[in-house]
């Protein structure tokens, strides 16, 4: 998925399946993971944002940024599980 996708699916993110937000969360963590950031890590991860924060807390255990932009991106991630949890928040299996 591109930017364009990602800015389109956060506008219906509560209409993403379980699966769905796993593949989401698991194409995030790949891009952050690089060795640089590409354009549509930032969608993605506005995106990810908005999915309950247990999702997020999974997926930054899987994040070792390697370059200034992954660490700032990562970090807004943090502070998305800083925030009140969401209800009826649950990790995905």
């Amino acid at each position: 998925m591109k930017s364009n996708l990602a800015r389109a699916l956060r506008k219906q993110n509560n209409k993403l399946t379980e699966p769905e937000r796993r593949q989401v969360l698991g194409v995030t963590g790949r891009l952050l993971n690089l060795e640089y950031a590409p354009r549509e890590l930032e969608d993605y991860c506005k995106l990810v944002k908005k999915f309950p924060q247990l999702e997020i807390a999974d997926l930054l255990q899987t994040i070792t940024p390697k370059n200034p932009k992954s660490e700032r991106l990562r970090a807004y991630l943090g502070e998305a599980i800083l925030a009140e949890p969401t209800p009826n928040a649950r990790r995905l299996p």
